[in-house]
């Protein structure tokens, strides 16, 4: 071999090793790219998220509360507490909430789909006695809904028992499947 021919190898070694290095930083671009626009949708998405807020309505001022919810007067006065919970609904998100239901009590103790229609920002529903759910031992009022892109929410806030406070709202993104219509 001449010193031509090993000129000619080195020379197509290092193209084919800067034609590697360009595919690895091709590819990376490409990734980066695709980690960008799902970051910009998720930002587009939060732009108009909605957030639905289940606000108990108070009871009793001067008494405990659960004395006052299972007294006679009581339950005459604000719902048999086992009839479930006199709430509202309240928008505190950004965008509009649209076919939000819930489920409610009914005056014979069952367990009734009530849909609320669209909430806008700030919107806020009548009171209901919104009915209770038991979910891995514990009572949780919930409500569903969508976004304007069609994402599929649940809100939920579990009832301290013995005070009859509600704890902490959890938003949570669920399947399309699990979202009633």
């Amino acid at each position: 071999m001449t010193a031509s021919d090993y000129a000619l190898i080195s020379t197509a070694g290092v193209q084919a090793l800067a034609m590697i290095i360009l595919v690895y930083i091709t590819i990376f671009y490409a990734l980066q790219t695709r980690k960008m626009a799902k970051e910009m949708l998720n930002q587009r998405h939060d732009s108009v998220r909605p957030v639905i807020d289940i606000m108990r309505i108070k009871h009793g001022e001067g008494e405990s509360e659960s004395r006052v919810l299972h007294s006679e007067q009581g339950k005459k006065a604000y719902g048999d507490y086992s009839a479930g919970l006199l709430c509202r609904l309240h928008n505190i998100g950004v965008g509009p909430a649209i076919d939000v239901y819930s489920f409610v009590q009914t005056s014979t103790v069952e367990c009734q789909l009530l849909p609320f229609g669209a909430l806008a920002k700030d919107g806020k529903t009548d009171k209901y006695s919104l009915s209770l759910k038991q979910s891995d031992n514990r009572t949780i009022l919930i409500a569903y809904y969508r976004d304007i892109y069609d994402n599929c929410f649940e809100s939920s806030r579990e009832v301290i028992k013995g005070k009859v406070h509600l704890g902490q709202l959890k938003i949570s993104k669920i399947p399309e499947e699990e979202f009633l219509k």
